[in-house]
């Protein structure tokens, strides 16, 4: 019984591991936020979804509370390049680091990169985070 526990335990952590195992690469980086990012194979199986993502992690460096405001230029192979109209916020605590992970449905927190099943053709091939406002 305790080899299948530890053989469960195992598979589990690996299981886990390999799931949430990305590369961050750091796109900003000031005296008070660094931001990374890492690309990432979300597949969802209830609806048959296998999507590439950019993923975006931010960490408060300070002591204080701050406000990350920003919008993106998303180039796409197809479709060319276009602001997103949209401005993102992301209020981060003293010392705080959100990611991707604890908010997925959160568009701060991604962009789409590609569709896998190939059932949207156009791609992502560049991005830029513009009007970045540190509060």
């Amino acid at each position: 019984m305790k080899y299948l526990l530890f053989s469960l335990f195992v598979v589990f952590t690996t299981f886990l591991s390999t799931s949430f195992a990305q590369e961050w690469i750091e796109y900003y980086h000031d005296n008070e936020v660094i931001i990374e990012v890492a690309e990432w194979n979300r597949v969802d199986q209830k609806y048959g979804k296998d999507h590439q993502q950019i993923i975006f992690q931010y960490k408060n460096l300070t002591d204080h509370d701050v406000t990350i405001s920003f919008t993106r230029e998303l180039e796409y192979e197809e479709g060319g390049t276009a602001t997103q109209e949209v401005i993102y916020f992301v209020h981060l605590a003293a010392n705080e680091m959100k990611t991707y992970f604890d908010h997925p449905k959160d568009k701060a927190y991604y962009i789409f990169k590609k569709d896998n099943n190939g059932w949207i053709n156009d791609k992502l091939i560049d991005f830029k985070i513009i009007d970045l406002l540190i509060e």
